[in-house]
């Protein structure tokens, strides 16, 4: 989820920030594990590889359809946060600039070849 929003906020030819929570919702993670390890909870819900998880933007005005077409279709959707802004902020965890993500991003096989 982190690598995936990170992406997100590069593409196009406008980059934009966002600022997400990781108070995971029951559909992503069990209240339970959140309650008995909130940090591993937050580990978990950013870097795990679970699978068929899509982000989709959406303006403010559009989210009660936008959830109201999930429900009805029986599949688990929940606001993450919002876009806007120069930075990724993902809860007390992250906070870098979309600059800086596409400078790391841009330069990681070449730095992983010059490592020694």
């Amino acid at each position: 989820l982190a690598v995936a929003l990170a992406e997100c906020c590069m593409t196009g030819s406008k980059w934009v920030g966002a600022d997400i929570e990781t108070s995971p919702p029951a559909p992503l993670l069990s209240k339970e594990r959140v309650a008995a390890n909130r940090r591993t909870g937050e580990v978990a819900l950013l870097f795990a590889e679970t699978q068929s998880r899509i982000i989709v933007s959406a303006k403010e005005k559009d989210l009660p359809a936008l959830l109201k077409i999930a429900k009805v279709r029986r599949c688990p959707a929940s606001v993450l946060g919002k876009v806007g802004g120069k930075r990724l902020k993902i809860a007390d965890s992250i906070d870098v600039s979309v600059e800086d993500l596409h400078q790391i991003w841009s330069t990681g096989f070449e730095r992983s070849l010059c490592a020694e």
